[in-house]
C-alpha cells in the first residue's frame, strides 16, 4: 500500500470522495480472518478506532511518502523446510523524512505473534540483496559497532551497461534502535 504526503494533503482539504491510495490504506484489518483490528497507522479524527477516510481519516506517515506491507510466515516453507512460527511482520517504509535524508529510506517493523506459542529470545532478520549497478563485482561487509551492513564496488570503475562508471557509490543498511547481532555474506 503506497501513499504520498501530497495525496494526504489533498484529502485533508476535500475528503468527500477519497482517492484509491487513501481509500485502500489498510487502517483496519478483517478480524474475521484473524487480522488485528488496527493495521497501518492513521489519523482517527473522530477517535472511534475505525479507519473511515470518507469521514476525513487519513494515513499517518512521515516524510513525502510511505509504503506499508504485511508479511506472514504461514504457508509452505519450500526454501528452508522450516515450520511456520505464526508471526506477521508489518513493515512501513518512509521516504524523504527531512533535509539530508533525500536518498534515505527508513523502515519500521512490528512483529506480531499470532500463534499460541510464547517465543523467548526472538531474533528478527532482514534479507538485503545489494546490487550496485554491475552486481558482479560488489562486496559486502558489516560494522557491528554501528549496527550497519554495507556494499561497495570491488574497484573504482563499475563496468557494464548497468554500472555507475568511475567512482561508484556505496550503500548501507543500519539498525537505528536495535543492536545488530551479526551479518552473513
Amino acid at each position: 500500500y503506497e501513499v504520498s504526503q501530497e495525496e494526504i494533503n489533498a484529502h485533508k482539504i476535500n475528503s468527500t470522495s477519497p482517492i484509491q491510495s487513501i481509500q485502500n490504506w489498510p487502517g483496519n484489518g478483517d478480524t474475521t480472518k484473524g487480522e488485528p483490528y488496527q493495521l497501518a497507522p492513521f489519523v482517527d479524527l473522530n477517535k472511534n478506532g475505525k479507519y473511515e477516510p470518507s469521514l476525513g481519516d487519513y494515513p499517518s506517515i512521515k516524510g513525502t511518502g510511505a509504503v506499508y506491507c504485511v508479511y506472514s510466515d504461514q504457508g509452505i516453507h519450500t526454501e528452508s523446510g522450516g515450520r511456520a512460527l505464526g508471526v506477521d511482520v508489518h513493515q512501513l517504509f518512509y521516504l524523504d523524512v527531512s533535509a539530508g535524508f533525500e536518498e534515505v529510506n527508513l523502515a519500521s517493523f512490528t512483529v506480531i505473534n499470532r500463534s499460541d506459542t510464547t517465543y523467548t529470545n526472538f531474533k528478527f532478520g532482514v534479507y538485503v540483496d545489494f546490487d550496485l549497478g554491475n552486481f558482479s563485482d560488489d562486496f559486502v561487509g558489516c560494522d557491528s559497532t554501528s549496527n550497519m551492513i554495507y556494499a561497495y564496488n570491488g574497484d573504482d570503475n563499475d563496468e557494464g551497461v548497468l554500472g555507475y562508471g568511475l567512482n561508484p557509490p556505496a550503500q548501507n543498511m543500519m539498525f537505528l534502535n536495535q543492536k545488530m547481532g551479526g551479518a552473513l555474506n
